[in-house]
């Protein structure tokens, strides 16, 4: 069976296909990397956003690799969405970073990526007053 197969309406397979052919995969973290682009990722975002999260295709989101992300008590954190500071929006010209946990997602199907991906972009949010912001759980 095609693990593209039944993908939810809106999300068009050839769209994932051409998005996992063009940018792959890494096999190894970089030696003294922080940080480094989250290609794949930001990819399904903008598919995403234009299936499901119309409200942010204004958005800039920024979407980053680190090695792993630390997490509470027993939970592993595959990844984090946050509203860009004054600053960082200023200087890098993002409203949002995403950082993924480049470990974590490397054990994650491709179902499960596009579901972490989709899970993050739920967290940006815009309030009419305030502008750009950043939305919590329902449920903590």
């Amino acid at each position: 069976m095609d693990e593209l197969e039944g993908l939810p309406k809106g999300l068009g397979a050839d769209d994932v296909r051409l998005a996992l052919a063009e940018i792959g995969n890494l096999s190894e973290w970089p030696i003294d990397t922080t940080y480094m682009d989250a290609q794949l990722p930001a990819a399904f975002s903008k598919l995403l956003r234009t299936a499901y999260h119309g409200e942010l295709l204004a958005a800039r989101v920024a979407h980053l690799f680190k090695q792993k992300l630390g997490g509470h008590a027993g939970c592993k954190t595959v990844a984090r969405a946050k509203k860009a500071s004054p600053e960082l929006a200023f200087l890098a010209d993002v409203d949002f970073v995403i950082v993924y946990s480049w470990t974590a997602w490397g054990g994650l199907t491709l179902w499960q990526r596009l579901a972490v991906v989709d899970h993050e972009l739920s967290h940006c949010g815009r309030d009419p007053d305030v502008g750009w912001i950043t939305v919590p759980h329902d449920l903590e």
